[in-house]
């Protein structure tokens, strides 16, 4: 099968899914973990939530490159991919969020407002995609392709944090969703763009870790 059609097929499942979250499941979902608000459950995602924030990722990732810019070529590289698609995919997303303007869930638990209002810059109005979600999961992604043996791990850390969000309050599922579908296409595009470079070869060869 070309690899064209299996990615529109990911891309429109994908994207089936964020739709079907945001008519059946994020209402039910986000009443649900209001319930367990003041739980050791939503204390703990509140208090880990803001370590998906994009700094978190940019500056170890800047420290990294700045490391092994003499030392590595290719860990310098990695280094440089990660902060790139941090910085590109959080800018995306940010764009799109302001577009589409979608109520948070403190709108809904407080005013039952729940849709989109389009063209909104206030914290309340931009609820997709998250922006939590798609830094840290693109810095997750991008090392889960280098560091095969880490792979698993290293997606779980991006889902269990991506999570947060929504136990903490501050996102629906959907947003999520959306956030992690921002991550991989930016940082797929990228990873692909630095390859054909040559920026992770060595003797002519893709070095493997």
């Amino acid at each position: 099968m070309h690899k064209s059609l299996i990615y529109s097929i990911f891309f429109i499942s994908y994207l089936t899914l964020i739709i079907l979250s945001y008519i059946f499941w994020d209402i039910p979902i986000i009443n649900f973990f209001y319930h367990m608000k003041g739980t050791v459950l939503y204390k703990f995602a509140r208090d880990i939530t803001d370590f998906a924030k994009a700094e978190y990722q940019l500056i170890p990732s800047l420290i990294f490159y700045l490391y092994f810019r003499k030392r590595n070529r290719y860990y310098a590289n990695i280094a440089l991919l990660v902060f790139v698609s941090v910085a590109l995919s959080g800018l995306t997303t940010d764009v799109i969020k302001f577009v589409l303007g979608r109520y948070r869930p403190i709108e809904y638990l407080e005013n039952h407002l729940y849709g989109f209002k389009f063209i909104e810059t206030q914290y309340r109005y931009t609820s997709i995609p998250s922006g939590h979600t798609t830094t840290i999961f693109s810095a997750m992604y991008v090392l889960a392709i280098f560091f095969k043996k880490y792979r698993f791990p290293l997606i779980i850390i991006g889902l269990l944090m991506a999570s947060t969000r929504v136990i903490s309050l501050n996102h629906y599922p959907s947003d999520v969703l959306a956030g992690i579908l921002v991550a991989i296409i930016v940082s797929s595009i990228l990873y692909k763009r630095f390859e054909k470079r040559g920026m992770f070869t060595k003797d002519g060869k893709t070095i493997q870790t």
